[in-house]
């Protein structure tokens, strides 16, 4: 790999806001942070506004955001995964981004079961998608 492919696989995109969004009227309902509180069966998307903020395209990138049911109790941003980590919902984009462009990841949940969720989000060049070892998620939420 030259110098110059190595600098373009490592340009990502940067997450610009995470926030609830109302299913029906598109409206913002509430920005995403530790500690938010949805109720129980109200629908509504979870949106992930990604800008490429470079002058260059970002080459064949991988963005995923999921949402867990951390059935292991604690803080769920420091639980490693596992069985009773139950999988509620995912999105994910793979693909150029152009340059100064956006991509929006979203997903629809309709809360059904009180409880500790976690939000996960990656952003992962093709090197990164390669490699053996896991890569950090670039944002952990607990709500």
């Amino acid at each position: 790999m030259t110098i110059l492919q190595q600098e373009a696989t490592d340009l990502r995109p940067t997450l610009s806001s995470l926030v609830s969004v109302n299913g029906t009227t598109g409206e913002v309902i509430t920005e995403v942070v530790p500690g938010s509180m949805f109720a129980l069966g109200k629908p509504f998307f979870i949106q992930a506004h990604f800008t490429n903020p470079n002058e260059k395209d970002v080459p064949d990138h991988t963005l995923v955001m999921t949402l867990a049911r951390n059935g292991t109790g604690g803080d769920a941003a420091e639980q490693p995964a596992s069985d009773d980590n139950m999988l509620v919902q995912a999105a994910s984009f793979r693909g150029d981004i152009s340059a100064n462009e956006n991509v929006d990841l979203e997903f629809y949940w309709n809360p059904d079961t009180e409880g500790e969720y976690i939000l996960v989000i990656f952003s992962l060049t093709p090197t990164e998608l390669s490699e053996r070892e896991s890569s950090e998620p670039i944002l952990s939420v607990s709500i």
